[in-house]
C-alpha cells in the first residue's frame, strides 16, 4: 500500500503543549525534523539508530543533539529511551499509535474479505424457485353462427331481424374501412329500434317510380337507410348526402 505524501500536523497541539513550550527553539527545531523523518520510516512514527546516525540524519549539531535528548526526557512530550547498546528510540506517540490502528484495520479487513470469499466456494448458491405458471382458461370459441343463433333467442332483440342486420353491419363496414367486431355489431342492435306490434310488419313498397339515386352506385330507391343518424344507401350502404 502506498504511503500518503502528508501527514496531519495538530496546530494547536504544538502551541497549547505546556511541555513542549518549555523546550528551547532548538529542541523544537529537532523535534520537527524528526517527525518527517519518522513519516517516512519503516516503522511509522518511530526513529531508532545511535545518536551519530540520528545526528547525520539531521544533520544537527552534536550539542543541540544532546540537549534535545535532556529536554525530551525531563519534558516527555515524547517517548524516548536509550538501551544498553547505545540504540536511541525516539517515538511521536499520535502518529504511532495511528499508524498501528490502521495496520490492525487492514489486517481486520483481510481476513473479512478471505473469510467470504472461502465462503462463498464452499456455500453453493441456493436455487431459487421457479415462479408458478397460472393456467390460462381455455377460451370457448364460437362460431359466428352460433353467436347469432344466441342473438336471435335472446329475447331483447325480439322482432329485429338480427341477421339482415348483421349484413348491412358487414358491408358499412367493408366499405368505411372499419372492422366488423361483434361489440361493434351488439352496439349497431342496441341502437336498432324495433317494430311496433307483434311480429314485424312487412315494408310496403309504395307505388310508382323510386325517386332517390344514389351517386356511388347510381342505384334508384324510394328511402335512405337510417343507421346511427346517417343516409345510407340500402344497395351499398353508402353514406348520403
Amino acid at each position: 500500500m502506498a504511503k500518503s505524501p502528508a501527514f496531519q500536523f495538530y496546530v494547536k497541539d504544538w502551541l497549547s503543549d505546556p511541555q513542549l513550550k518549555m523546550a528551547s527553539h532548538s529542541t523544537k527545531g529537532i523535534w520537527v525534523d524528526m517527525l518527517c523523518y519518522m513519516w517516512d520510516a519503516p516503522e511509522r512514527g518511530e526513529l531508532v539508530g545511535t545518536e551519530e546516525q540520528i545526528i547525520r540524519l539531521l544533520g544537527a549539531k552534536e550539542g543541540d543533539f544532546r540537549l534535545f535528548c535532556d529536554e525530551a526526557k525531563t519534558l516527555a512530550f515524547c517517548y524516548f529511551s536509550v538501551t544498553d547498546s547505545l540504540l536511541v528510540t525516539v517515538r511521536n506517540r499520535r502518529m504511532f499509535r495511528e499508524e498501528k490502528e490502521r495496520e490492525n484495520n487492514r489486517i481486520r479487513q483481510g481476513r473479512f474479505r478471505s473469510k467470504r470469499q472461502s465462503n462463498e466456494k464452499v456455500t453453493a448458491p441456493s436455487p431459487s424457485p421457479s415462479p408458478k405458471r397460472k393456467k390460462k382458461k381455455e377460451k370457448v370459441v364460437v362460431s359466428d353462427e352460433e353467436w347469432i343463433k344466441t342473438l336471435e333467442d335472446n329475447p331483447i332483440y325480439k322482432g329485429i331481424e338480427v341477421r339482415i342486420l348483421h349484413g348491412k353491419m358487414l358491408v358499412w363496414c367493408e366499405n368505411n374501412g372499419k372492422k366488423p367486431t361483434r361489440r361493434r355489431f351488439v352496439n349497431w342492435l342496441n341502437r336498432e329500434d324495433k317494430p311496433l306490434g307483434k311480429g314485424i310488419d312487412k315494408p310496403t313498397t309504395p307505388k310508382g317510380k323510386p325517386t332517390q339515386r344514389c351517386q356511388k352506385c347510381e342505384g334508384m330507391f324510394y328511402h335512405l337507410l337510417r343507421v346511427r343518424d346517417m343516409n345510407l344507401c340500402p344497395e351499398c350502404a353508402e353514406r348520403v348526402e
